[in-house]
């Protein structure tokens, strides 16, 4: 029997954009997975990763092989940034100490590439070695998490793979730069970008982030790993708009002064390219296409 037949994944925060893609890609490849989450409805199991008992007794009643962790606060506007760190500090401590202890083979960790804060557009393109310097709760965050995932894996030998993913869209998701764009355009209200939109972003599909995830999942067991989850092409905020506005068929620009100094991003994904065997394969335009129609759908209700 295929070992990745008889391998059960856990899945952390499996009712957010980017769980709920995985989950049904997984079930898609007849793998056990089982899904967990704060709120438990449908096929969702509840798991408060902040509170260990409850960590250990799910994992116990599953015993998982592998787990995907990507439950995790993102909202980086509160003042009092407790409750993200609650979250995203103590689950992460809480996810490796249990599944060491219960010799889980493999931690996926869904960190992500703001661990790195402000890089100068000198030192672009952006690697997995860029230094990591984050400079907001939520990106110190994600950095203590990596810090964590890394001292298991040195102590307990368990294997990890870190993947960084650049900005995730698609359709499914709460809200990005991208529906924001799309629901102004839709409504007619003007694109404010800052200056005059030639600083380049970078965003990736949804799909493409999945594959990632598992192509992670998958690969031969080195003891600690991390990888870049981008485009790997840069594409103008100016550029950016002027895709959705020509693909909703309406829309004008306002361009408004930064309130600081905008970099550029670009990555390097070479590294996830040779060992993850893994490459985007849905482009930027088409990836909007399949967002907007998405987008219009759910305006429609």
């Amino acid at each position: 029997m295929d070992s990745h037949m008889t391998t059960t994944v856990l899945v952390t925060g499996a009712d957010g954009f980017v769980g709920l893609h995985l989950v049904r890609k997984l079930k898609q490849m007849k793998r056990r997975v089982v899904a967990t989450d704060l709120i438990a409805h449908d096929e969702i199991v509840h798991l408060d990763v902040r509170k260990r008992t409850c960590v250990e007794e799910v994992f116990r009643a599953v015993m998982p092989n592998v787990i995907v962790h990507l439950a995790a606060t993102v909202d980086k506007t509160k003042s009092d940034p407790y409750d993200l760190y609650a979250n995203n500090i103590l689950g992460t401590i809480n996810i490796c100490d249990v599944g060491t202890r219960l010799a889980v083979r493999k931690i996926v960790f869904m960190s992500s590439v703001v661990v790195c804060g402000n890089v100068a557009e000198k030192e672009l393109p952006i690697t997995e070695e860029t230094p990591v310097e984050p400079i907001t709760p939520y990106a110190a965050s994600k950095a203590c998490g990596e810090i964590l995932v890394s001292e298991h894996v040195m102590r307990k030998k368990i294997v990890a793979v870190m993947l960084r993913p650049t900005t995730i869209f698609g359709p499914g998701q709460k809200s990005n730069l991208i529906q924001e764009f799309m629901d102004k355009a839709l409504n007619g209200i003007p694109l404010e970008i800052y200056d005059d939109g030639s600083h380049t972003r970078e965003f990736v599909f949804v799909e493409d982030a999945v594959d990632a995830i598992t192509a992670a999942i998958d690969m031969n067991d080195l003891p600690f790993d991390k990888f870049l989850v981008a485009a790997g092409a840069p594409v103008r905020t100016g550029e950016l708009v002027e895709k959705i506005c020509s693909m909703v068929g309406r829309g004008s620009v306002r361009h408004v002064d930064a309130p600081t100094v905008m970099l550029s991003q670009q990555y390097d994904i070479s590294r996830a390219r040779t060992y993850l065997k893994w490459r985007p394969r849905v482009s930027l335009e088409d990836g909007l296409a399949l967002t907007l129609q998405w987008r219009r759908k759910m305006l429609r209700k």
